[in-house]
């Protein structure tokens, strides 16, 4: 891809070119956690982090929750917005760069949160912001690519090619805790998973709940 290319048209090249298109499934790890935990609620408002084509925005509004959900490209806003409207959902979509040092939560998105996701979009000072977003009670889910090792070079594990756009084992965690001790850890898990696709994916999961 472009070096010379921005971000935003970076993604949007990627999404004209049909990238994503066939993952119209929510989060496996989003929908067993609504399905199976207690400690999730079961509607509210909801941010969806980095939402590309809206798989999981559209997942969160069709179980009760009011979403807010962001993305830096158009391209991929607009295929999201004709799936809300066919599927007769209201999602506030949000063009913005969560890069951005002034993150478009400070300013459009001034809500506190029932439910935050962030999944496989790596920013450490984006995590650390979001926990103060959560109302008492409220959960934060992240799912991130995990570093590959030489050795798992050789093996078919999807995902960034490069290790700058996945996370070390260990750091959502440490990440979350050091920004704000005051969290229960309600899941987490590192390791191999298959995508509904089939493709296999070296993860890290976590979902904490704030105290009230």
């Amino acid at each position: 891809m472009d070096s010379n290319l921005s971000d935003r048209e970076k993604w949007d090249k990627r999404y004209l070119g049909g990238s994503y298109a066939d993952r119209s499934w929510p989060s496996a790890y989003l929908e067993a956690l609504l399905s199976l935990s207690d400690s999730l609620p079961k509607g509210g408002r909801a941010l969806d982090l980095a939402c590309g084509r809206g798989r999981n925005s559209i997942f969160l509004a069709r179980n009760n929750f009011l979403v807010d959900a962001i993305d830096i490209s158009p391209v991929a806003l607009r295929y999201a917005v004709q799936e809300s409207i066919k599927s007769n959902l209201s999602i506030n979509w949000v063009l913005a760069d969560l890069m951005e040092k002034k993150p478009p939560m400070r300013g459009q998105i001034t809500a506190s949160y029932d439910l935050i996701v962030m999944f496989r979009f790596v920013s450490n000072d984006l995590l650390e912001s979001l926990v103060s977003m959560l109302a008492p009670n409220g959960v934060l889910i992240s799912e991130q690519h995990l570093v590959k090792s030489q050795k798992d070079e050789t093996d078919r594990i999807v995902g960034p090619s490069s290790n700058r756009f996945r996370v070390e084992k260990g750091s959502l965690k440490h990440t979350i805790l050091k920004a704000c001790p005051s969290v229960d850890i309600v899941d987490e898990f590192e390791g191999l998973v298959q995508d509904p696709d089939r493709e296999v994916a070296q993860v890290s999961r976590i979902c904490v709940a704030r105290r009230v």
